[in-house]
């Protein structure tokens, strides 16, 4: 599985003026897995996920996972060929 960067997670720390160092101390990780996590190059458990998500104050899926997008292309001129 190919894993993205998350962007998210990235602007959350830095929003919150951590490094990855103090948000690894929090997560009780070290600063290179909180690199990877940012990174793509690693998924967290899910209790990383459900800390991470907490402690900034969002859901899981807003922090882990993609939302689709408002509309989706012909989904509203009445061309059903997308779900074909």
């Amino acid at each position: 599985m190919i894993l993205k960067k998350n962007v998210r997670l990235i602007q959350l720390r830095e929003q919150h003026e951590l490094t990855q160092k103090a948000l690894g101390d929090i997560i009780e990780r070290n600063k290179q897995t909180v690199y990877a996590y940012e990174t793509g190059r690693k998924s967290p458990g899910d209790l990383i996920k459900k800390t991470l998500a907490d402690f900034f104050g969002v859901t899981v899926d807003y922090l882990f996972f993609e939302q689709l997008p408002e509309r989706m292309e012909g989904q509203n001129n009445g061309d059903k060929s997308f779900n074909k």
